[in-house]
């Protein structure tokens, strides 16, 4: 039998698009553990927002930074066995995308063509008001290693441009919930299909994925997912996919859909449990 593991978004999905609370899917988190289901943050976040993120929410599991660019792993994690991998703040890292800096430079000859700005341009507290974040959070969002998130004030005619002129340079362009993403080319799906083949091995078993996701660069992954839940936003409509799996769209937005889908799946494959 297949072994289920869950690879989350999280703004705007597993946490609140306004608040970021995770509430009321946090109610299961307890049973996921129980079961020895992973449930993993698959996001455009940073590492130390995830660390802060995985104390508060009690998760114990690997993540995925910087929309797949990078994939931090718990040291002492049997997933890591017979890998060279490097560390930061106390993770071993799987570098699977490029670094800031690359990006950056590769980046520099096209701001005079395209009107945009990129977070590494600004402050801390003019991240926290254009996100809502707290000042600590804004902070942390701000310590980006793999990607270079701008705010584009252009055109969508531009936008095409800018994403054809910078695949050129190896760079891809992705639409998030806030902001257009430059990064390597990977994706959410890349990290996905990375942890599936390590818990394969590692458990000896077959794994049927599921991934929750509301926005363009969850898409990939949503595609690649056994089960793929799409979770209602309350600012855009449902992206289009082309999935080969099982496609859930919820009723209910953010951490509310999220609670109402994965529920509905324990429920259904493990009913003694509730």
């Amino acid at each position: 039998m297949s072994r289920l593991l869950l690879s989350t978004d999280l703004d705007g999905t597993l946490l609140d698009h306004y608040t970021y609370s995770a509430a009321p899917a946090d109610l299961l988190f307890p049973l996921l553990n129980r079961l020895n289901i992973p449930w993993i943050f698959n996001t455009s976040k940073t590492a130390p927002e995830l660390i802060a993120l995985r104390s508060r929410l009690a998760n114990p599991h690997p993540f995925s930074v910087e929309n797949g660019s990078a994939i931090y792993l718990p040291k002492g994690s049997q997933l890591t066995a017979d890998i060279e991998m490097q560390e930061h703040l106390g993770f071993n890292v799987i570098n699977l995308g490029l670094t800031r800096s690359d990006i950056l430079s590769r980046l520099e000859p096209y701001r005079a063509q395209f009107n945009f700005y990129g977070l590494s341009e600004i402050s801390a507290d003019e991240m926290a008001a254009l996100t809502g974040l707290s000042l600590d959070q804004a902070t942390l969002s701000l310590d980006r290693h793999f990607s270079e998130p701008i705010v584009w004030r252009d055109s969508e005619d531009q936008l095409l441009r800018f994403r054809s002129s910078l695949s050129d340079m190896g760079i891809q362009v992705v639409k998030g919930g806030r902001f257009v993403h430059l990064q390597g080319e990977v994706s959410k799906a890349q990290s996905l299909a990375w942890l599936i083949d390590r818990y394969q091995t590692l458990w000896n078993s077959s794994v049927e994925s599921v991934a929750l996701g509301d926005g363009e660069n969850d898409r990939a992954m949503l595609e690649l997912a056994d089960i793929a839940i799409q979770v209602r936003s309350p600012v855009h409509s449902f992206p289009t996919i082309n999935a080969s799996g099982e496609v859930i769209q919820t009723d209910y937005c953010g951490p509310e859909g999220w609670y109402q889908a994965v529920k509905t799946l324990l429920t259904n494959r493990f009913p003694d449990a509730f």
